[in-house]
């Protein structure tokens, strides 16, 4: 009963070769979650919204170009959303190398030198929570190929984190001028909080 209340959100990742594997279930299941996190599905009872990620290639960071891709066009397709969801991606080392790398190509993401960490943020404005530093984070998922024996440590893996966040933000204001310059996302983003109030 609860369910016939909100928009029915999926989200379908479509390989650039082949069929829908695994790794493309994971991926559509991230994106599907960090979505339902920004869209006011209950705006639209009973409507079903279908989001198709056709991957052309990956240069690295693909779920972070994804993400942010998904959002602008629910944003730019009228779905009323509570604010806009940004993603970054960052590349950390070793434990001896404490600084992380900002965007990182899909070489640095697959030769075993580094370990990718992606993050997407909310406005803290947008949720309860309200964490400072660039957003609440809704994503907030680990991988790459550092090899067991160049473990991060704990301060390098939330430098990183916290590195993704300030580009979460700057991410963010490019997407919403963007928005803003076709002039419909300003009024989608007041909708939620029209119907609240």
């Amino acid at each position: 009963e609860d369910e016939a209340l909100k928009a029915q959100l999926s989200v379908a990742w479509l390989p650039a070769r082949g069929q829908p594997g695994a790794r493309e279930r994971r991926m559509a299941a991230a994106v599907r979650s960090v979505l339902a996190s920004a869209a006011a599905l209950r705006m639209l009872p009973r409507t079903a919204v279908r989001v198709s990620i056709q991957e052309l290639s990956d240069d690295g960071g693909l779920l972070a170009a994804a993400v942010n891709a998904a959002m602008a066009a629910l944003a730019d397709a009228g779905i009323p959303c509570y604010g806009l969801v940004a993603a970054a991606c960052e590349a950390i080392a070793d434990a001896e190398t404490p600084a992380s790398l900002a965007d990182p190509c899909a070489a640095e993401e697959n030769d075993g030198a580094y370990s990718c960490v992606t993050v997407a943020t909310l406005p803290s404005e947008c949720s309860e929570a309200g964490e400072e530093g660039g957003g609440d984070v809704v994503l907030c998922e680990a991988g790459g190929g550092v090899p067991a024996r160049a473990r991060v440590s704990a301060e390098a893996l939330a430098a990183a984190v916290a590195a993704a966040r300030a580009q979460c933000a700057a991410t963010r204001e490019e997407m919403a001028s963007a928005l803003e310059a076709t002039q419909v996302w300003s009024d989608r983003l007041r909708a939620p909080e029209e119907a609240s109030g």
